[in-house]
């Protein structure tokens, strides 16, 4: 899941209160309400009052959030950084958009792959930056792509059982860095043949978006992770 904040006229804009980076993000206890404004009407004679929605109603979104960092100094440095930054929100009409977000690779070629190992491939998790077209149909034939130490793999399987085995279609590539293996280039055929090119795209569905939205956000700091506890309240309907 991921939360995006927009704040006008900020320059940290837009501020992820969950997901959406390079760090580790989980997030969990999500509850949604909505309260309108009913007013009673009470009639001489009638055994119980009536209600009339007047609208007004707004939606309030909770949620509880977690964000690794790989040292005690960025943890703590997110925090203040998040506070500075939720500082410009208070006197804003903000919007919140709160989504699965899913990310996708496209598989394309220059020339033809055989065998054929285009097509599109999810991420399996959250910044995993493993794709597999079995995440999207568990049917094959499946492609997989992957980091495997410093070299980046695309495999094609034609069925359940060269899964276990040896892949009919193996692509690789060495030229690229960090771990995301959509990023990598020149590669080369080791079994089969063609060049595949990839493409990565971001997929949110389903989501919400809250319109003049108000944020409420603690932040705790607890040794290399930061802990959100957020409240968002606003409208559905774009005003």
């Amino acid at each position: 899941m991921i939360c995006q904040l927009t704040i006008p006229s900020s320059s940290a804009s837009p501020v992820y209160l969950a997901g959406g980076g390079l760090i580790t993000s989980e997030a969990f206890s999500l509850r949604f309400s909505t309260v309108g404004s009913p007013q009673q009407a009470a009639h001489i004679g009638s055994e119980e009052s009536r209600q009339f929605m007047r609208g007004g109603s707004l939606t309030t979104v909770s949620f509880s959030s977690s964000r690794e960092f790989t040292t005690i100094d960025l943890a703590r440095n997110f925090i203040i950084d998040l506070q500075s930054a939720l500082a410009d929100a208070y006197q804003q009409q903000n919007t919140a958009v709160i989504a699965k977000r899913v990310n996708n690779v496209t598989v394309t070629t220059s020339g033809s792959l055989s065998p054929d190992g285009t097509g599109v491939l999810r991420e399996t998790g959250l910044n995993t930056h493993i794709y597999d077209t079995f995440e999207i149909a568990e049917t094959y034939p499946r492609k997989r792509l992957y980091l495997d130490g410093s070299t980046a793999k695309l495999e094609y399987y034609a069925d359940a059982g060269e899964f276990t085995g040896t892949p009919s279609g193996l692509w690789t590539s060495t030229t690229g860095s960090g771990t995301d293996p959509s990023t990598y280039t020149a590669w080369t055929a080791s079994t089969g043949s063609g060049v595949p090119l990839f493409a990565k795209a971001a997929t949110d569905s389903p989501t919400i978006t809250l319109y003049d939205c108000s944020p409420n956000v603690t932040a705790t700091q607890r040794g290399v992770s930061a802990n959100l506890e957020v409240t968002l309240v606003g409208r559905l309907v774009s005003p």
